[in-house]
């Protein structure tokens, strides 16, 4: 095995037994039609005429015998998807559609080429942790969202331009009026989103941007579209944006942020564990900031909640830990539990129109440390 460079060329042209379970192919499946579409043949039984055993997990030890018997060489699992690495994998024409987990941890794809036949992908690449990059045909009309989840080497999107349902724009994968996936090593750290878009969602994990600018028009942040992009620093959000979805800024290196007017619900964990986040400006229509929505933002220091605001939900601001004075609208009529827990708050300002400030609203609501309590 020496002078081979390539799975296709160990495998092209010879009868290979494959036996065991396999990390990099969890449906063994997929590692036989991949020695298939390279050429070779796949049996169930060592003979003389076998000319390789690829070997994963518990392998059967009586078919180990026989290799050695025959002196049939044994390829490991780890030999095979490092000789994987340098092949392109090439789907044939008459496939029509990659179904859900067709490809998923196949960690020895790091090229694929889908051919004008196919229409419908699932969620077939996740967790590809080598793929680098793919070309969609003008045939594909149908993605799952998650089907390049986690994959981390994953560097651009390519579409046909006749494609008539998805475009590429600049390595960004956009579904007519969405901002559909953004691949996690996309090497750019400034983004400027086009005009006509209306949804912005997919960039999740993407370690390079820190900078992201959202067009006018756009009306909706999906849910999780920027969560765990540890590098990004800078949003600007436009007045046209309606909703924010859960997650979708959580665990972002943002510093700032300014809600639009339009939005009046701040759903749960939507900046959560935002560890350098220092100031929120919040609209003045707001009405309901639900459960854990800043909880671990340690850096939020100013708070303005505005009068506008019905409910704050159970630990929406908790562990903010450098927050320190706060002050309730008028307009409260809810406050969760724990909702500003471990937050080292000193003083409080509330209405006189409030239920009567107790020890349990300080012991459950989070008050704990509060030494003044101000009414107006």
């Amino acid at each position: 095995m020496t002078d081979i460079k390539s799975a296709k060329a160990l495998v092209e042209g010879k009868k290979v037994v494959v036996s065991g379970t396999f990390c990099s192919f969890p449906r063994r499946a997929t590692l036989e039609t991949v020695i298939r579409w390279f050429g070779g043949k796949v049996t169930t039984s060592i003979s003389k005429s076998t000319d390789y055993l690829i070997a994963g997990d518990a392998v059967g030890p009586a078919k180990l015998a026989q290799c050695k018997e025959l002196d049939i060489p044994v390829v490991s699992e780890e030999e095979f998807v490092k000789l994987m690495l340098n092949d392109t994998v090439v789907i044939p024409d008459d496939v029509v559609e990659i179904a859900d987990g067709a490809f998923e941890r196949c960690h020895g794809l790091k090229h694929v080429v889908i051919p004008e036949s196919v229409t419908k992908i699932g969620n077939s690449f996740s967790e590809c942790t080598e793929l680098e990059t793919v070309e969609l045909p003008k045939s594909v009309t149908s993605i799952n969202w998650q089907c390049f989840y986690f994959c981390p080497k994953l560097k651009g999107i390519k579409v046909d331009p006749e494609n008539p349902v998805y475009s590429s724009y600049n390595g960004i994968l956009l579904c007519g009026e969405y901002v559909f996936i953004c691949p996690e090593s996309l090497p750019v750290e400034k983004v400027d989103l086009p005009e006509g878009i209306t949804y912005v969602g997919g960039f999740s994990k993407n370690k390079f941007i820190k900078e992201v600018n959202i067009p006018d028009g756009v009306e909706r942040i999906g849910d999780g579209a920027f969560s765990n992009c540890c590098n990004l620093e800078k949003v600007s959000l436009p007045d046209s944006v309606e909703i924010i979805d859960q997650w979708a800024f959580g665990a972002t290196g943002i510093t700032s942020i300014t809600i639009p007017e339009e939005v009046n619900v701040i759903k749960s964990n939507t900046f959560w564990s935002c560890k350098s986040l220092k100031s929120v400006k919040l609209p003045s229509s707001l009405e309901t900031i639900e459960s854990k929505a800043f909880e671990k933002c340690v850096a939020l220091e100013e708070l303005e909640i505005p009068d506008s605001v019905e409910k704050i939900e159970s630990g929406a601001f908790n562990y903010c830990a450098s927050l320190k004075h706060v002050r309730l609208p008028k307009s409260l009529k809810d406050l969760g539990t724990s909702a500003f827990s471990s937050c080292n708050i000193k003083s409080v300002e509330l209405p006189k129109e409030f239920k009567p400030w107790n020890d349990d609203i300080r012991k459950y609501s989070g008050f704990e440390n509060c030494e003044e309590v101000i009414t107006y």
